[in-house]
């Protein structure tokens, strides 16, 4: 019988955590009896099966729902849902999954005086830090787990011809997401002959709705703005393949942000991003697609060149046929990118994962030694390098060197978390069969 885990969140609206918890059921469902309640329901409780789901309103209806579904795991996002679960009888491990950022993380202090919390797990390096900073470290550990996508992000999607290149926004109204804003930035590139397209808008006030609409519309524009309030969460892939055909981009401009999944999908469709460097977003994206936030100046100059920059857009393309397990379609791609610019690393080393993947394990070996020796390489992308040039030398038969790149591997601060996973592995692999040959040889010496 498997164990069931509940996960509880207060509002069922399409996006952010609502998307996720669509693909943890995915993910999940060969290993528990997956269960979602939620307080509301705002257009969100039609995309799940309607067997697994649960909306309750009210304070003892939650606690009648959480004694009756008796979880052997009960995972609350953000606030609420903590206090029924203690009146029903604390059922399971309590498990607390902290998605919000910064601005709103004053439910997180009455957790201090907590009687019982089993995890907290977050997705991002930041906003662990920030629960360690505020003493939840000592109520229970804490483990970062990032997001992920649903299956159906690996296959393409035809873009539609757009008539410029598209800026593309998505997110809630609200002032911290920076949408006033973005639509300043639209309107100083206008010249530049960009098509503002907007997704957001569903749950938001009259007033944010409004004062979007005079901002957007209010003014002559070059290409007349797209604005989407709701987009089923399976169509954005053509939306994102579409920005990046046309030439665009996705652009974010919010205060603060955790994880955001919107990055992670633009990059698999193969769609630039710029965004501000703050809270997780530089351990997404490379330093050259980040601009400090605020600095409205800056965002415009980087979206400029990002509009410009071919090598840039190749180096995208291939990197996303690369994951989609196409290498003989990236491997051209990347190298007319690492040719047009010889000096990015990032380009480089996805050209080097691509010759790899199609055999060609020398070149890839010198591809990778020119990423190390280069510098200014983002760590998300020296780890990953330090790796598959350590597993390069593992497999010409050198284990000394491999050992040392994968302890440097190891401990470069910021590198990709799969990337140090695979570093530890096999630190792990090649000291224990050292010391496994280390005993093996005086015994066969005493024997002789």
């Amino acid at each position: 019988m498997r164990p069931r885990i509940v996960f509880a969140y207060r509002y069922a609206s399409p996006g952010g955590p609502v998307t996720q918890l669509l693909a943890r059921l995915e993910l999940f469902a060969s290993h528990f009896d997956v269960r979602m309640l939620f307080e509301w329901d705002l257009g969100g409780v039609s995309l799940f099966p309607p067997d697994i789901v649960t909306v309750a309103p009210s304070f003892q209806s939650q606690v009648d729902a959480i004694a009756e579904l008796k979880p052997d795991v009960f995972v609350v996002i953000d606030s609420g849902w903590r206090e029924p679960w203690i009146r029903a009888g604390s059922p399971g491990k309590l498990v607390m999954e902290v998605h919000t950022t910064t601005a709103n993380l004053t439910f997180l202090d009455e957790l201090r005086a907590a009687q019982r919390i089993d995890l907290f797990i977050c997705a991002s390096k930041y906003l662990a830090s920030l629960l360690a900073e505020r003493g939840l470290g000592d109520i229970a550990p804490i483990a970062v787990v990032p997001n992920t996508l649903r299956s159906g992000w690996v296959e393409k999607a035809d873009p539609w011809d757009a008539p410029a290149p598209i800026l593309l926004w998505i997110g809630r109204l609200e002032p911290h997401k920076g949408v006033r804003r973005f639509i300043a930035l639209c309107d100083a590139l206008d010249e530049q002959n960009v098509l503002p397209m907007l997704i957001g808008g569903t749950n938001d006030t009259d007033e944010e709705v409004m004062d979007t609409v005079e901002r957007l519309c209010g003014l002559p524009r070059k290409q007349r703005p797209i604005w989407l309030t709701k987009v089923p969460h399976d169509r954005m892939r053509r939306i994102y393949a579409s920005a990046a055909a046309s030439g665009g981009m996705l652009v974010m401009t919010s205060d603060n942000e955790n994880f955001p999944n919107t990055v992670v999908e633009a990059a698999m469709m193969g769609c630039p991003v710029v965004a501000p460097s703050v809270g997780g977003i530089p351990e997404l994206l490379p330093r050259q697609a980040l601009f400090p936030q605020g600095d409205d100046d800056a965002a415009r100059a980087l979206i400029s060149r990002t509009l410009a920059d071919d090598a840039y857009r190749t180096s995208l393309e291939g990197w996303r046929e690369l994951e989609r397990g196409a290498p003989e379609a990236a491997e051209p791609l990347l190298a007319r990118a690492v040719e047009r610019v010889p000096g990015d690393p990032v380009a480089r080393y996805r050209y080097a994962r691509a010759l790899d993947a199609l055999g060609q394990h020398e070149r890839a070996h010198e591809e990778l030694e020119k990423v190390i020796a280069a510098r200014a390489v983002p760590a998300i992308v020296l780890a990953s390098a330090y790796v598959d040039y350590a597993a390069s030398l593992e497999r010409a038969g050198d284990r000394a060197r491999a050992l040392t790149f994968y302890r440097d591997a190891a401990q470069i601060v910021g590198g990709e978390p799969r990337a140090r996973d695979r570093a530890a592995r096999a630190i792990k692999r090649l000291t224990s069969s050292s010391v496994r040959a280390e005993f093996f040889l005086p015994v066969c010496v005493l024997r002789a």
